[in-house]
């Protein structure tokens, strides 16, 4: 394929996701495979390509937590770092700082690309750069319930004066510090000695969102810890780097337990927005479920999206071909939903289902100005020179999703709603516009009243999360701070 121009098809999952064809060598596979595809025109390099193209370099090179402005003035200190080391030897260099580099193959790429630059500025870059989306699960969690402190760290929300000037937040850090926190405080003497680390906790931060359990927080952190046993008593080793005083500390399976249970609640109940949002989505599909209806919902880019999960019934049966074959056991569809795997899957297929609708609405938004594009979900790929371009066009793109005229909560809100009204016989009425109840639960919380044709029983339609209602009055001012924010992508 060297020098040769084609197409990666793709397909779209039943959650809009776009996915390539092609098993390895597509923009979606490994650092290698990454790293060998350019796009098929390139572009003379223009002062906004020059900078894009240094600031992605600096990323590479593992300053991607630095200012922008700073990630700017270390881009000619890793080139002429590089140029140095290549005048000794290609493999000292590779040897030396190839560890410190999550992204080596891409890396070289674009030193590559910089190299030829360099020799001819005449030169076109046909190079992808690709920025991330800040914890893009949390960021849309954010925006849906309006949470401006939570937007504020993963990058959705900025007031500055000088975003350049100033660091992009670090959301696996905040809530890093509230997990510490919590373990100096802990009844156990155990963990109050223990000092974990952003690496340690940043997959349990970045799944939270799609709901993992409490026992999937701790298979996670095994992955830094060590199992070990003494006769038949099982106890867990935690390092020196993830405690207080640098001494390694054994815990009990019981205090592991409590480590745990720590860290998932920091992540679930000490974050309020989600978990408003988690408790609002698990009583309308206990309410979808009681009326045997599939959740639905409309992806702010008009994909109708229809979720269930059968519960299966096994069956062992025995083939009476020959007398020694085996009893085999078979699983069979039955006519109820599973409760608990519809509650625990639906936040991870409604947020992919954003990201998607995110990138329908900027391909939408692109076709016009044929612009090259490519993204992975949340991370999007474009030539230097169009890179802010881009960006600006995801920001609209979010902007059309969360913070244009009602807000996405609501919407959604009222198609669960309607989808629950057309299946039930209605006991009272609402009127949206003018948010009137007509019921109040022990909690003084709105309701609307229906009931199940088939059980006659009362069912209540919960309202929207506490607090959303006041601020979707803000909307515009999300809208300026979503503009202004210099990390939402980058």
């Amino acid at each position: 394929y060297k020098d040769q121009s084609f197409f990666l098809p793709v397909f779209a999952d039943f959650r809009g996701r776009i996915y390539p064809l092609s098993n390895y060598l597509n923009y979606q596979g490994g650092d290698l495979a990454r790293s060998l595809l350019l796009f098929d025109n390139g572009e003379k390099l223009n002062e906004t390509g020059i900078e894009c193209l240094n600031v992605y370099l600096a990323n590479l090179a593992g300053y991607d937590k630095l200012s922008w402005n700073d990630r700017l003035n270390k881009a000619p200190e890793i080139i002429k770092e590089y140029f140095e080391y290549v005048k000794i030897s290609k493999v000292k260099y590779i040897e030396e700082n190839i560890n410190r580099i999550s992204e080596p193959f891409q890396f070289m790429s674009i030193m590559f690309a910089i190299m030829f630059y360099l020799k001819d500025h005449n030169y076109k870059v046909c190079n992808p750069i690709l920025f991330d989306a800040s914890c893009s699960g949390i960021q849309h969690i954010a925006s849906l319930t309006l949470e401006k402190e939570l937007a504020s760290n993963v990058n959705v929300y900025s007031e500055s004066l000088q975003p350049k000037d100033d660091l992009p937040e670090d959301f696996y850090t905040y809530a890093l510090s509230k997990i510490n926190d919590r373990l100096k405080k802990s009844d156990i003497p155990e963990l109050r000695e223990i000092k974990l680390t952003r690496k340690i906790i940043k997959r349990s931060v970045m799944t939270i969102p799609y709901n993992i359990s409490m026992v999937g927080v701790s298979e996670q952190l095994m992955e830094h810890f060590e199992e070990m046993w003494v006769l038949k008593d099982r106890f867990i080793k935690i390092p020196g780097s993830a405690t207080e005083h640098g001494n390694e500390i054994v815990l009990t399976p019981s205090q592991y337990g409590n480590l745990s249970k720590i860290i998932y609640q920091v992540l679930t109940i000490e974050l309020p927005s989600l978990k408003m949002l988690t408790d609002y989505f698990n009583s309308m599909i206990d309410i979808f479920i009681n009326l045997n209806l599939p959740i639905s919902w409309i992806t702010p880019a008009g994909l109708k999206i229809s979720y269930s999960n059968i519960k299966f019934k096994s069956i062992r049966i025995k083939a009476n071909i020959l007398p020694t074959m085996r009893t085999s056991t078979i699983k069979l569809p039955t006519d109820s939903f599973d409760k608990l795997t519809m509650k625990r899957s639906f936040m991870p297929n409604f947020i992919h289902s954003l990201d998607a609708a995110n990138v329908h609405l900027l391909l939408a938004n692109i076709a016009t100005l044929n612009l090259p594009v490519y993204t992975v979900h949340d991370c999007f790929a474009g030539t230097p020179n169009n890179m802010l371009t881009m960006e600006k066009l995801v920001k609209e793109a979010f902007i059309d999703i969360y913070f244009k005229d009602e807000g996405y909560l609501l919407k959604l809100h009222k198609h669960f709603v309607e989808s629950i009204l057309s299946a039930t016989d209605q006991i009272y009425t609402k009127d949206f516009d003018t948010n009137t109840p007509n019921t109040l639960d022990n909690e003084g919380n709105k309701t609307i009243d229906v009931m199940n044709r088939f059980t006659n029983e009362i069912i209540s339609i919960p309202e929207l999360p506490k607090g959303y209602t006041e601020r979707n009055k803000d909307l515009t001012s999300f809208i300026k701070g979503l503009l202004n924010s210099k990390y939402f992508i980058g």
